[in-house]
């Protein structure tokens, strides 16, 4: 594992970018490194074939182990001892002498590693980037990580932005909104069609599910599966949740009376004359309620923790929102 910054005790492995039996050339993207600082691209450092991988993407690796091996061989798996030295990687130049890492006091034959930009990596599944410390204080506090995306701090995150969250104890105070209101007719039309044309699959429900999901996942640069949950205040309090309802077309939305966990709520209050509902008490980060205004408009409110949003965050969600509703075939399209 290199050393690529002063204090850095270890690194994670992001990623491979190459895989055992590889061709590979001096200055081949071999890997990503997340540090306490950032995460970088690391070149081979030399050519030949990558013979063995002996960490796996996702670990921790003290400075100074080996991670790698290449080989001036295809069939080779080279016996590399740990090195105290920064090298990452071994080189096997003849077929019977082992792999020996470069004297500590010698510089490494490595390209300097190029620096990525958080928003160049996608983090899978529902992993978070961060800086081990980070990680580690952040369990240690029982705070969650993915709060930080949601305020649109760029990852990977370091134990700075820590004091952006909240802990647990701290959560539930005061509730921001922002308002927005649009036409109704436009809305209901498209929902009445989308229900004849799919033979009564593609509800309200359905609808409001996908809107959400997709106006949260632009705002917040998701990369990860998105919960969403629907209520409508009325019809006995009907329910339902969906996963990626933004991602499969509305006849593809599958509803499921339970899911994980809430990334973003709706409150349909438009089967009631009520205008207005206080979602304070809900799962979600951020809940959008949804109600009639007067004859010809709905009220869009959105809802959420006051430090959970950045106030143009905040604006930019409920327009994103707003613009679906108003103009649905458009966003289909």
């Amino acid at each position: 594992m290199p050393q690529l910054g002063m204090a850095q005790d270890s690194g994670i492995i992001v990623s491979w970018q190459k895989k055992p039996g590889d061709p590979v050339k001096s200055a081949d993207i071999l890997m990503e490194v997340e540090t306490d600082k950032a995460t970088m691209e690391v070149e081979a450092g030399h050519d030949g074939f990558l013979t063995e991988i002996r960490a796996e993407a996702g670990s921790d690796v003290p400075i100074g182990d080996v991670i790698a091996v290449i080989s001036d061989r295809p069939g080779a798996v080279a016996a590399a001892p740990k090195s105290d030295g920064p090298g990452i990687v071994g080189s096997d130049s003849s077929d019977e002498t082992e792999v020996q890492q470069e004297p500590i006091q010698q510089t490494p034959e490595i390209a300097p590693p190029k620096p990525v930009s958080g928003a160049a990596i996608l983090p899978s599944a529902d992993r978070v980037l961060a800086s081990p410390k980070a990680r580690r204080l952040a369990y240690e506090r029982g705070l969650d990580l993915r709060q930080l995306t949601r305020q649109g701090v760029d990852q990977p995150f370091h134990v700075a932005d820590l004091e952006k969250l909240s802990s647990p104890t701290k959560q539930g105070g005061a509730i921001s909104t922002v308002t927005a209101n649009v036409k109704r007719k436009t809305f209901e039309e498209f929902a009445a069609w989308a229900k004849q044309e799919s033979g009564g699959t593609v509800t309200q429900a359905v609808i409001w599910l996908a809107f959400a999901s997709a106006a949260l996942r632009d705002n917040q640069d998701y990369y990860s599966s998105l919960h969403a949950a629907y209520q409508a205040l009325c019809c006995r309090g009907a329910r339902a949740t969906a996963t990626d309802a933004d991602l499969c077309g509305l006849a593809g939305v599958e509803l499921t009376g339970d899911t994980p966990t809430v990334d973003v709520s709706v409150i349909d209050l438009t089967g009631t004359a009520l205008d207005g509902y206080s979602a304070g008490d809900t799962d979600a980060n951020v809940t959008f309620v949804v109600a009639r205004k007067g004859k010809k408009k709905l009220r869009l409110t959105l809802q959420f923790q006051h430090d959970l949003l950045s106030p143009e965050r905040a604006a930019e969600l409920m327009n994103g929102f707003a613009c679906r509703v108003a103009e649905p075939l458009r966003h289909l399209l």
